[in-house]
């Protein structure tokens, strides 16, 4: 059976994606098509149209003169991201006092019990988790221009994880743990200390960067 140049696209870059994400490519690391599309056994389109939809999504930068490499964010990029994402969830929380429901309830802890079965390599499963988990609080606020400037730092979001990897360390189950106290506080109706709490969960990350400054 043929595979559609749209598929192997797509096949490519969930693969790139994945290796990124796994920390096979590592942050910094030079990203060559020709030697890319040998490795992978295709043609360099498949892999160039890869390497722009990756480039969308914030996890590879095209450096002029240079050539493309994995996204590297500086430790003060990393605690800038961190910190304005906090303040723009707890901001979020507060919207979405008087709209959570207990289906928003059940669904964080769906969530949480998916981090629990984290194993130590599952960090494309750890992104696309933590994402959910924060999303929902920010769907639940209702609040159009709160998620659409939330969502433009989503990639960032996701470089920091591999700033995470690259500069603190750290494992995937370790983001149950994290979220726990963030959730309960929400399911509990105690939004106050949610807001407290979803301000503290990104600050806390983003003050340990800080120190590497």
């Amino acid at each position: 059976m043929r595979i559609s140049y749209q598929s192997l696209k797509e096949v490519v870059t969930d693969r790139l994606r994945r290796e990124i994400f796994e920390g096979v490519r590592k942050p910094g690391d030079h990203l060559v098509e020709q030697a890319l599309a040998a490795e992978y056994g295709v043609s360099r389109g498949p892999v160039r149209d890869a390497i722009a939809q990756l480039g969308q999504e914030g996890l590879v930068q095209v450096l002029p003169r240079r050539g493309t490499f994995v996204t590297e964010l500086t430790p003060l990029e990393a605690w800038e991201v961190y910190t304005l994402r906090g303040h723009l969830e707890g901001m979020a929380v507060r919207c979405a006092a008087s709209r959570w429901t207990p289906a928003h309830s059940a669904r964080l802890e769906e969530l949480l019990a998916h981090m629990v079965s984290l194993g130590p390599h599952d960090w494309y499963r750890a992104i696309e988790l933590d994402q959910q988990f924060h999303h929902l609080i920010v769907q639940a606020a209702a609040n159009r221009t709160l998620t659409q400037i939330y969502q433009t730092l989503d990639s960032k979001v996701v470089a920091c994880f591999l700033a995470v990897k690259h500069y603190l360390g750290g494992m995937p189950i370790e983001m149950a743990d994290r979220h726990r106290d963030l959730a309960a506080a929400l399911q509990q109706g105690d939004f106050g200390r949610a807001e407290t709490l979803a301000v503290d969960h990104w600050a806390e990350t983003g003050a340990r960067f800080q120190n590497l400054t």
